[in-house]
């Protein structure tokens, strides 16, 4: 399977509950394996729900989840499908993704503001 560990590949076929942590060292392949198993369940998935991406901001989300998705080599059957437009809270992802972070938004930030 691409050359991963026997660690990497335990943790993409054994991460089956509604949320799963992984952890371990910086550049330890978490992030390609996690994004190895969530292309194959939105790939599999029939319903009509969608999947929300979490991070601490627009630029972490994209570095962590989209820009692997544009850049690695093993991502590249997907990247038809990932539509991307820096500086917009929504993404589209194999028509089912959307990604939001945790910054506040600038009426949040600012209760003096209008909308």
């Amino acid at each position: 399977m691409l050359g991963m560990s026997q660690k990497q590949i335990d943790s993409i076929v054994h991460s089956e509950a509604r949320g799963n942590v992984w952890d371990g060292a910086v550049r330890s392949g978490k992030t390609f394996g996690w994004i190895l198993k969530m292309l194959a369940k939105i790939e599999a998935y029939d319903g009509t729900g969608g999947i929300i991406v979490v991070g601490k901001n627009r630029d972490s989300i994209y570095r962590n989840v989209f820009e692997p998705i544009e850049m690695v080599p093993a991502f590249a059957d997907a990247r038809p499908f990932v539509k991307y437009r820096q500086g917009r809270s929504l993404r589209h992802h194999l028509r089912r993704t959307k990604s939001t972070s945790s910054e506040p938004t600038t009426q949040a930030a600012n209760p003096e503001s209008e909308a």
